[in-house]
């Protein structure tokens, strides 16, 4: 297995952001990776967590994870990134890794447990720590694998 890590710039805009993903995806496909992850927050960021964040949110049947399902499938490939998913608190978000098959199938999510509050980056103002400990495993093939 080959795998790709993309490391981008991201920011406020969500379509640029996934442009780049797809860029980066099609570049990792062709040199054989079958794995592309990328970090959390890719597909919207800012220096400092804010109201935005929820206010971006989406569901992970939304349009952001819709689109990043496609660059799997496009691709060939197995999928990691990193979006800000809607939650039921309102003013809160979660920061979510979710990952994609190479069929676009969405086979699992994290939700970040441990939230950054520390030399003025308050992320837990406006994000929701995740409910769960246990470990998310998957299978890039498209098989959930269990913890």
């Amino acid at each position: 297995m080959r795998i790709a890590l993309g490391q981008l710039e991201s920011g406020t805009d969500i379509q640029a952001n996934l442009a780049v993903i797809d860029r980066f995806a099609a570049e990792a496909a062709l040199d054989g990776a079958t794995l592309v992850a990328f970090p959390e927050y890719a597909t919207y960021e800012k220096k400092k967590v804010d109201a935005t964040f929820p206010e971006v949110a989406e569901p992970l049947d939304g349009p952001v994870c819709r689109e990043l399902a496609s660059i799997a499938r496009r691709h060939r490939i197995a999928l990691v990134a990193g979006v800000v998913e809607s939650s039921d608190e309102p003013g809160k978000a979660y920061n979510t890794l979710v990952a994609f098959g190479p069929d676009g199938e969405q086979l699992a999510f994290y939700r970040k447990i441990h939230l950054f509050d520390a030399q003025g980056f308050g992320e837990s103002t406006f994000i929701k720590p995740g409910p769960s400990t246990d470990p998310v495993v998957c299978s890039s093939t498209g098989e959930r694998a269990s913890a």
